[in-house]
């Protein structure tokens, strides 16, 4: 085992250790360590198409501008000619400025470096107030959640209002016009809350509902597809995916009960004023044991 485990490196993180014959400890630590070469198999495969999808989308914008300016510079051209230039540069270059913010707090999204208590329907009333512009630009209807019971939680409200902010704009990109765009709240159950946003989209087909969390991943859109659609970066459902997990909660993908798209993000609640999350399932108070015998001081 030991030698096995001594030559596995990056190369050959396919090969896996043998498995013993013998139903002992060793065989429960051979698959242990197998089980951690699949995680870390797969973290490999993730990061390299990450490196390859990002590459590919920087590069484009790139192209776009260098063969502009190279094609411009083949003869003398009027001002008129080079101002037309400028401007379809400064668009691309515009476009490679929002994909590398996007990277930016796509990498961002997994830290928890700042974590606090908060209220949940207040921070969800200040996010609602924020996209409104953003509603009527695709003129959807923009349903805040009812008002309801005091809800805390702990973590970093930025992160989780952004991932709902990116649901949000993601259902009104993929949702016709007229339609509209629910927030709803669920009460907490078992510790948890639930944070749904709904729309009245064609949905996502059941075998496109856990790719489209990975980066640079778009949905199908549907078959009126207009410009704001094909701008999408597909970073925006990894975005939220990374912040919901990062705060320990979870966000899946459903239909709707009427129809569309249902996104449903889980998180723990804060029973606490410290902050300090409990989860009365696993959670159980232990009385110290008295000493035996006299105990030195630590």
């Amino acid at each position: 085992v030991i030698r096995q485990a001594s030559s596995t490196t990056t190369d050959n993180l396919q090969r896996r250790l043998d498995i013993p014959a013998q139903n002992d400890e060793l065989l429960d630590l051979v698959v242990a360590l197998n089980a951690l070469l699949d995680r870390l198999d797969d973290g490999f495969d993730a990061l390299g198409n990450y490196a390859a999808s990002a590459s590919h989308e920087l590069r484009t914008p790139l192209a776009v501008i260098s063969n502009q300016l190279e094609v411009a510079l083949r003869r003398p051209r009027k001002a008129e000619q080079w101002e037309r230039i400028a401007r379809s540069s400064i668009e691309e270059r515009g476009r490679l400025s929002v994909l590398v913010e996007a990277l930016l707090e796509l990498a961002r999204a997994g830290s928890t470096a700042t974590s606090r208590r908060f209220e949940l329907r207040d921070e969800l009333d200040q996010t609602c107030s924020s996209l409104e512009a953003h509603v009527r630009a695709c003129r959807a209807q923009l349903l805040p959640p009812e008002d309801g019971q005091v809800i805390w939680l702990q973590g970093d409200p930025g992160l989780l209002m952004n991932a709902v902010r990116e649901l949000v704009q993601n259902a009104c990109r993929y949702s016709p016009p007229g339609s509209t765009v629910r927030v709803l709240v669920e009460l907490p159950q078992n510790g948890r809350v639930a944070v749904m946003v709904e729309d009245d989209g064609r949905g996502v087909d059941p075998d496109e509902r856990v790719a489209i969390f990975a980066p640079f991943t778009r949905g199908r859109a549907r078959s009126d597809e207009s410009p704001r659609t094909a701008q999408g970066l597909g970073l925006g459902l990894a975005i939220a995916k990374r912040s919901v997990e990062a705060a320990g909660g979870t966000i899946t993908v459903d239909d709707a009960p009427a129809g569309g798209t249902r996104f449903t993000i889980v998180l723990p609640l804060s029973n606490s004023r410290s902050g300090i999350r409990v989860n009365p399932s696993r959670f159980r108070y232990r009385p110290p044991r008295p000493c035996p015998r006299r105990c030195s001081p630590p």
